[in-house]
């Protein structure tokens, strides 16, 4: 029974390998409406400010501090 089981997933896995249904490549974001050339350069500063903020922001982990108490049995 195990050797069938192992057969028929080998196979399986040999189906899914040849098919190149793989994931769809995914759409690109729409940026929000702007009816106005006025609102377009608003929304494009505000979309720069942010790509410029998430560059300099990183996390730091500060390794060995626990930031919860120990739990006494």
């Amino acid at each position: 029974m195990h050797a069938l089981a192992f057969l028929l997933g080998s196979r399986a896995l040999d189906v899914a390998r040849s098919s190149n249904a793989g994931r769809p490549p995914r759409e690109v974001a729409l940026g929000p409406i702007a009816s106005t050339p006025e609102t377009a350069a608003a929304w494009r500063r505000w979309r720069n400010a942010g790509a410029a903020t998430d560059v300099d922001r990183h996390t730091e982990v500060a390794h060995g501090v626990s930031t919860v108490k120990a739990n006494p049995g």
